[in-house]
């Protein structure tokens, strides 16, 4: 059987932990929100940490959020309006005046006018992200989040010494007033932008999106768990089945519960129908649904072949951008700079640790030596080499150091 596993390879549902090389690891996010009070128990129930889920929005990112809650809004349609023939569509429209900060709201108005097609747009509220002079919105974002994980602040609540953030506070944050000081704006349209934005930033300040959420999860997969991703599919990435000596099955069981939980939220059905309002069956196509999959790759020889090919063209490209950034960081050698160029320096050096670490870890993931180019582009090449050599003889030392940095011999 072992033989047998060895000369064909194939991919596998589950772990088997035994035989798995490594997982494929297949994920998708459609849209969705999940507030973070939810995410947290979901994280915590699964031994995720603080820094394995998405960190919240700034409150002034959520309010440029918030504000797209009105864009198309719906409006009476006038049956009649002076200057225009017949009846008037109507709908809400909102322009950026300093984006994440203020914003024009305004009535579209589309219909026939003098006889022919006519669209104009007329301001009438302005929204403002303006938190008074003694709040801090940037604090109450992290104090929000300190209050489901820092035990001694939570500790600190339940006594009273502190109090916990409360919505009320932030909400101060957003101001709303007439376009122009004598712009007339119906009451009920108004106090609707209100309630309407406001439940929207309450809902982004305090929670988290697709967007977030796909985000973070790539720098899980990545970074955490070394995974890489899988160039022959979309939304697929390559994880070692250890890392540390850690089995990476263990958070890939918990990042595919949140996913689950994430989903279970946020699902929509598009229709309940069948047929469509002409009495013909609704086109229905393949939809990518929020979910986390992963599969063991057990060790063969075409399976894995393909994950090389693969893998080496992803490890080529990150070897090409560790060498943008070591000639974008000769280029910029100053004489009179010297200490503070050569402590970037040493953070490049940790990069290609790193780097190093990883190129040689993929060959004995993968069963085979993975092709990856670690030569310079010839006209990077140039540029670096011709940077370099304009260092100063008496900052040899330097000059040396970067320049075995760059060579992967």
């Amino acid at each position: 059987m072992e033989q047998e596993i060895e000369n064909q390879g194939y991919v596998v549902e589950g772990k088997m932990t035994e035989l798995t090389k490594a997982f494929l690891v297949l994920w998708t996010v459609r849209s969705g929100l999940m507030s973070y009070e939810n995410m947290v128990q979901v994280a915590k129930d699964n031994n995720l940490t603080k820094d394995q889920i998405p960190h919240l929005r700034t409150a002034n990112n959520a309010f440029a959020k918030a504000k797209d809650s009105l864009k198309g809004m719906p409006m009476d349609t006038l049956l009649e309006l002076e200057g225009w023939d017949g009846q008037v569509k109507q709908h809400l429209d909102v322009k950026n005046l300093l984006r994440g900060n203020e914003y024009q709201v305004s009535i579209v108005r589309e219909g026939i006018m003098n006889g022919k097609l006519h669209k104009e747009s007329i301001p009438v509220v302005r929204l403002k992200f303006s938190p008074p002079s003694d709040f801090n919105a940037n604090a109450w974002v992290k104090n929000y989040v300190r209050s489901f994980w820092d035990e001694k602040y939570i500790a600190k609540i339940e006594s009273g010494e502190e109090e916990a953030p409360q919505i009320s506070a932030i909400s101060q944050c957003i101001s709303q007033e007439p376009y122009w000081e004598d712009t007339r704006v119906d009451p009920m349209l108004t106090m609707n932008i209100r309630n309407r934005v406001m439940q929207a930033f309450q809902t982004y300040v305090t929670g988290v999106d697709q967007e977030m959420l796909k985000a973070q999860f790539l720098r899980v997969l990545t970074q955490d768990l070394n995974g890489i991703e899988f160039q022959a599919g979309r939304a697929a990435i390559y994880v070692p089945a250890e890392v540390d000596g850690k089995k990476t099955s263990e958070t890939l069981d918990s990042l595919s519960n949140l996913i689950a939980s994430f989903a279970a939220g946020t699902s929509v059905e598009a229709t309940r129908n069948y047929y469509d309002e002409n009495g013909e069956p609704i086109k229905r196509g393949l939809q990518r649904r929020t979910a986390l999959r992963y599969l063991g790759y057990l060790s063969g020889s075409r399976e894995l072949e393909y994950i090389r090919q693969d893998l080496g063209e992803q490890l080529s490209r990150e070897v090409t951008e560790y060498h943008a950034q070591l000639t974008k960081l000769v280029d910029a050698f100053d004489e009179d700079k010297v200490e503070e160029f050569e402590k970037k320096v040493e953070i490049v050096a940790v990069k290609r640790k790193d780097l190093d670490a990883r190129l040689a870890s993929m060959a004995d993931i993968v069963d085979g030596d993975v092709p990856v180019s670690t030569t310079m582009y010839p006209d990077m090449d140039h540029r670096f080499s011709s940077r370099l050599a304009a260092i100063p003889q008496e900052r040899s030392e330097i000059a040396s150091k970067i320049e075995r940095l760059a060579r992967f011999d």
